[in-house]
């Protein structure tokens, strides 16, 4: 491994072989990124996560905004927004229903989106009633801060 040296030449060190070096990126397809050049992907070993939602229904509660997400996501997949909605928004929108109430949780969602996009998620959060959904799971008790024992996380 190559560490900074005196400033002219990098300093070359002896690291375990039990090193790993964990790196991730969106697929180009998310606005703010781009195909990675090929000779630096080739340095990596590329592995598929994609989302998991046994994984998100255990970090985020609230089943309105789980089912919100999933909306979200379906209406990108069809191209109807262009924005990915990741779980850790998603955690963020049920924290936000916590602290600040629905309104602010959803407008703070929706602020995420491009102006253009914003029309069509705020028609698909009133048209399919997700305002009332997160707001009944949010009365329901259901508490993204009530995570599992670590012995079964999933």
């Amino acid at each position: 491994m190559l560490v900074p040296g005196d400033g002219f030449m990098p300093e070359q060190v002896k690291v375990s072989d039990d090193l790993w070096i964990v790196a991730t990126t969106n697929p180009s397809t998310y606005r703010g990124s781009g195909t990675l050049n090929e000779a630096f992907a080739n340095r990596f070993r590329h592995i598929m996560w994609d989302y998991d939602e046994s994984v998100e229904k255990v970090l985020i509660r609230n089943e309105g905004v789980l089912a919100l997400g999933e909306a979200l996501r379906n209406a990108r997949a069809v191209n109807h927004v262009r924005t990915p909605i990741g779980t850790a928004a998603l955690i963020r929108c049920a924290q936000d229903v916590e602290r600040d109430g629905v309104d602010m949780a959803l407008f703070c969602l929706v602020s995420m989106f491009t102006s253009d996009e914003r029309p069509v998620v705020n028609e698909i959060i009133e048209s399919r009633s997700y305002r009332g959904l997160i707001s009944k799971a949010a009365s329901d008790g259901g508490s993204i801060f009530d995570l599992p024992d670590e012995d079964q996380p999933f």
